[in-house]
């Protein structure tokens, strides 16, 4: 006579039911949301951005003997030193003018170029390596992971409000030139922050899948700093040959900076340097988000 099967506890029911059930996690972006719910998303956690960057300039001045200052004197002494090699070059700084100016109003241009300058080496340096600092944090969560890259660029641009007001007292004591060009600064300095933003979520993206990556950023920083008119003006581009002036023309931060440069000595900058800004902020803002969030979820995986 057959014996009929003991009907399943509740208790065994119960493990039953997990034990059929198979969750497979992999990188992927099916279940990526819109971009206008991961922008409120990562509005939704601005406090936490803001405070997460103060957090970080916090603890690194903490390390340094100078603190907060050596943000303003590293910038400094970069553009001393370039500025003592150019009039080197040039036979000497005995008080002559070039290119219309003085040797302390060409000091003064280079310093605020290179303070300009900083908010991309954040971009591809600090940025870049902010997921791999935070990688603790990533991995017991559950948001934004964009939200890393944002804090370290606004980081950023905490540290250069200061620089702003030691340009503007440099260029009041060596007397260069205010012009109506002055109010398109902010709007330039807005399309430098988008296209900031984009190469930080590219560089950042890239630095998870490949570790050594921070080497050639290294390096990539060491190019541009040359292919951008910083300490060389606008016009010495007549004097080189069509290779190198093609060269430079296709670096993605001449027409911005060399807009910068026509503002700073009391020019207008072109339509097309304008135009030209503002199709590099763009491309490049659309390019690192679509990167970004592509390969999102798979960065706790290699993280």
């Amino acid at each position: 006579m057959a014996i009929p099967a003991a009907a399943p506890s509740e208790h065994t029911q119960h493990l039953k039911d997990y034990s059929d059930t198979v969750y497979v996690f992999r990188p992927g972006n099916q279940s990526r949301p819109t971009l206008s719910e991961y922008i409120a998303q990562i509005w939704g956690l601005r406090h936490f951005i803001k405070a997460m960057a103060k957090s970080d300039i916090q603890g690194s001045n903490s390390n340094t003997l100078l603190g907060q200052v050596w943000s303003l004197l590293d910038p400094l002494f970069q553009a001393a030193i370039y500025w003592m090699l150019i009039t080197l070059v040039r036979g000497g700084s005995s008080g002559q003018t070039v290119n219309g100016m003085s040797p302390a109003q060409r000091a003064t241009l280079i310093i605020g170029l290179f303070f300009l300058f900083t908010q991309f080496k954040v971009a591809f340096g600090d940025a870049s390596r902010e997921l791999m600092k935070k990688k603790g944090l990533i991995l017991n969560s559950r948001f934004p992971t964009m939200i890393f890259p944002i804090s370290s660029m606004w980081g950023g641009l905490i540290e250069f409000i200061p620089a702003v007001f030691v340009y503007i007292v440099s260029a009041v004591l060596s007397g260069m030139p205010f012009s109506t060009g002055m109010a398109l600064l902010p709007l330039l300095f807005v399309f430098q922050l988008m296209m900031g933003l984009g190469i930080a979520l590219l560089t950042t993206t890239a630095m998870v899948f490949v570790r050594d990556m921070s080497n050639l950023l290294g390096y990539v920083m060491r190019i541009l700093l040359f292919l951008t008119p910083i300490i060389y003006p606008v016009s010495a581009l007549q004097s080189v040959g069509p290779v190198i002036r093609t060269v430079i023309w296709l670096n993605p931060l001449f027409p911005l900076f060399a807009a910068y440069q026509a503002i700073l000595t009391g020019g207008m900058p072109t339509a097309g340097q304008i135009f030209a800004t503002i199709a590099w902020a763009v491309a490049y803002l659309v390019a690192g988000y679509q990167v970004f969030t592509r390969n999102e979820q798979g960065f706790a995986i290699r993280l």
